[in-house]
């Protein structure tokens, strides 16, 4: 945890300077950007696609532990990648993972140890309602994973799924947001229907901070499970105009096993692809 700490922390300084750097060239790009937001962290998204020709990758850390009585799994992930690429009005593409893992399980009689990449996939981000007073901004993100990663991590097979999110700002410079998706899972036995519906909110904190809680359901979470309820909260403080770093923590609640995780990462985006992708003449 302390090795994540300090990678976190000269990271977030590298990216308060490299957000500097990027004000101080790209006047224009930002003038003509809203705020900046990401899509984490959480496991729901705002519903902001980015301006065209404008780039942002985002990625982190995230610490699991695992417990169920019999077994006790930690999981390390580093990298978490998402990188966006708006490539018009109302859409930017994606592709992204959970990145590289780490997994100790340890039982009454031995320890299994597994690591390696995980799958990744590409979709895109339409934006299909813009918010408009207490109208919520809608859009949909299809993804599809395919299978990449290394054998412990890898579904085997390419998973389609769709997720339907919304955000709006409230009063009291409160904010809320939500999604709801379907999924297609492989599991090796078959194929899973997997639902998924969060729910956040979030508000200013002081010092440049802002918060958020969130609920998040996973249904069903296997083939022979029942439902997943995690909890979640956080924070993000931006880091210039163009990056943030966030750090959060959770818990999943109703289930047979007990789990933690905590998490850190940051955001980042640029306007260096314009001159590549020009606004169409007014």
């Amino acid at each position: 945890m302390k090795s994540i700490l300090l990678i976190g922390t000269t990271l977030a300084s590298a990216l308060a300077l490299a957000g500097q750097q990027i004000s101080s060239v790209d006047k224009t790009t930002q003038a003509e950007d809203a705020e900046f937001s990401a899509d984490r962290p959480g496991f729901g998204a705002p519903a902001n696609v980015l301006p065209r020709g404008v780039v942002q990758f985002e990625t982190g850390f995230t610490s699991t532990s695992e417990a169920d009585g019999k077994t006790l799994c930690h999981t390390l992930t580093w990298g978490s990648p998402l990188a966006r690429l708006g490539i018009g009005n109302r859409t930017e593409i994606r592709f992204g993972g959970d990145g590289f893992l780490a997994s100790s399980t340890e039982g009454s009689l031995h320890t299994d140890i597994a690591h390696g990449w995980s799958d990744f996939g590409v979709g895109a981000k339409i934006a299909l309602f813009e918010e408009h007073g207490f109208v919520p901004a809608f859009s949909l993100i299809p993804t599809l994973s395919l299978p990449v990663g290394s054998h412990a991590f890898t579904r085997s097979a390419m998973d389609p799924s769709v997720v339907l999110v919304w955000s709006t700002n409230l009063p009291a410079k409160f904010s809320t947001g939500g999604a709801i998706g379907y999924a297609s899972i492989s599991d090796g036995i078959g194929r899973l229907a997997q639902r998924t519906y969060a729910m956040s909110i979030g508000h200013p904190l002081r010092a440049g901070f802002s918060g958020y809680a969130e609920v998040y359901n996973v249904s069903p979470a296997a083939r022979a499970g029942s439902a997943t309820w995690l909890f979640d909260g956080g924070m993000t403080h931006a880091l210039g105009p163009n990056a943030a770093f966030d750090v959060e923590m959770g818990r999943r609640v109703l289930s047979s096993t007990t789990c933690w995780f905590v998490s850190m990462g940051f955001a980042v985006r640029t306007g260096a692809l314009r001159r590549l992708l020009p606004l169409p003449p007014r």
